[in-house]
């Protein structure tokens, strides 16, 4: 398959947990031609800390390989878990 340079992940609904971020996670992992991986949690309303410290996870992962994952669309009480938890630094918004 020929490198990608970035895919789209859209979560549909409005929790995000940690099963989430962990399906997730299983499925990026065998993702090895696409350069950037932005998970679009528009539609979430409420996430837990658990599930962002599976993406940070993920992203160091990622990042060891050269590649990489963004965020996009946080809003509500998960954009409130992201900031109070100051991600921005270790899971960077598009």
């Amino acid at each position: 398959m020929p490198p990608t340079s970035e895919l789209a992940i859209i979560h549909q609904s409005e929790q995000f947990r940690q099963p989430d971020a962990a399906r997730i996670f299983r499925s990026v992992l065998d993702l090895t031609t696409v350069k950037t991986i932005v998970i679009d949690l528009t539609h979430v309303r409420d996430a837990t800390t658990a599930a962002f410290a599976h993406l940070v996870l993920l992203r160091r992962m990622l990042l060891r390989n050269g590649r990489d994952l963004r965020l996009k669309g946080l809003r509500e009480r998960a954009a409130r878990v992201y900031e109070v938890n100051r991600l921005m630094e270790v899971l960077p918004m598009r």
